[in-house]
């Protein structure tokens, strides 16, 4: 799924999570580059999913790696892969 921001910070010259939070706030492009790659992150992490659940020798590990995946993509890109609440309009008087 490529590496994450804790990981990619950790190399060496990189700024620190709080320069780049700050930095992303200060460049929109930087913050739209930041948001796209979390959402190719999540789709990279829903191509895992079927390919976990049909390797897995270990039914319980393989849940489990799956569901990690699922909650992080849903995290990652929630408008394509989070939980959907329909909510009813309710008339108050």
């Amino acid at each position: 799924a490529g590496p994450s921001l804790i990981d990619v910070l950790k190399e060496p010259g990189m700024p620190s999570r709080a320069g780049f939070y700050e930095a992303m706030e200060e460049d929109s492009t930087l913050a739209d580059m930041y948001a796209r790659a979390r959402e190719d992150r999540a789709d990279v992490l829903v191509d895992e999913i079927v390919a976990i659940a049909d390797a897995a020798e270990d039914a319980n590990k393989g849940r489990l790696q799956v569901d990690a995946r699922k909650w992080s993509a849903a995290k990652l890109n929630a408008k394509r892969y989070g939980d959907i609440i329909k909510a009813k309009n309710i008339k108050v008087e």
